[in-house]
């Protein structure tokens, strides 16, 4: 602080524990990060879109039809 004083603090809950969840907008903004240099856009936002729904899959093998 700017009278020299400081604050120390710790987290004894880790972000993405259930007590502490991270919210879905910070999940996708980090896996479009990772993910559209590798598969692009389209993909990439296909991908997230299944992810999002599995309890609507049927077939689980088609989550894995995207090779780079």
């Amino acid at each position: 602080m700017r009278d020299g004083s400081y604050h120390e603090g710790r987290c004894t809950v880790p972000s993405g524990e259930p007590s502490r969840p991270i919210p879905r907008e910070d999940l996708d903004e980090k896996y479009f990060d990772l993910a559209e240099p590798v598969w692009g856009s389209d993909r990439a936002r296909t991908i997230r879109n299944r992810l999002h729904h599995l309890e609507d899959c049927e077939d689980v093998s088609q989550l894995f039809d995207f090779n780079p």
